[in-house]
């Protein structure tokens, strides 16, 4: 004999354990190969390794993400966790270092701590572009030049765009005119 409506309902569900990786997009409709692909590429950041670590064709991804706006943020969500990932990797190498071995006539004699300046200025100039980013600036006025140069720029409207172009066409023309 079957089960009424009510007695379904009443059933106590238990819930799996989470997983922090796939229930990253609770509340999205997702099908268990984007949660793969997806929690693949939070931890990858690249979409041909993600695709190959869930099974899939790389064209899979593009497809979903023509396909709805659910999975276009969760993608998101999970381009920002890869992101993440790589900032702190980053971080780890510029300023805790890793370990690299010192090799002495071909044998290995010990190691030291290396460190990356050149992504700690990265991450500074990223943290900070107002106090560390390369900048230069050039203050030049050349308004009076084009004016000698180009007369017929003064001129207003569309008689100015067709005496530019003539001025532009005559000038091309004097400049191919000696080569045969």
């Amino acid at each position: 004999m079957g089960k009424t409506k009510a007695q379904c309902c009443t059933r106590v569900h238990v819930k799996k354990r989470p997983n922090p990786e796939t229930d990253l997009w609770d509340g999205k409709k997702l099908a268990p190969k984007q949660r793969l692909f997806l929690a693949a590429y939070a931890r990858c950041g690249l979409i041909g390794l993600a695709a190959e670590s869930a099974k899939l064709h790389r064209n899979a991804h593009a497809r979903w993400l023509k396909g709805g706006e659910a999975y276009r943020k969760a993608f998101e969500d999970s381009r920002e966790r890869a992101i993440e990932a790589m900032e702190s990797e980053a971080r780890r190498r510029a300023v805790e270092g890793v370990q690299e071995a010192v090799w002495y006539e071909g044998t290995k004699c010990g190691t030291r701590q290396r460190y990356s300046d050149p992504l700690l200025m990265f991450l500074l100039k990223a943290a900070r572009p107002d106090t560390y980013a390369e900048r230069a600036q050039v203050a030049m006025d050349v308004r009076h030049q084009i004016a000698e140069q180009f007369p017929e720029l003064a001129r207003p409207g569309r008689a100015a765009a067709k005496a530019t172009l003539e001025a532009a066409r005559a000038a091309g023309a004097g400049r191919h005119a000696g080569k045969g």
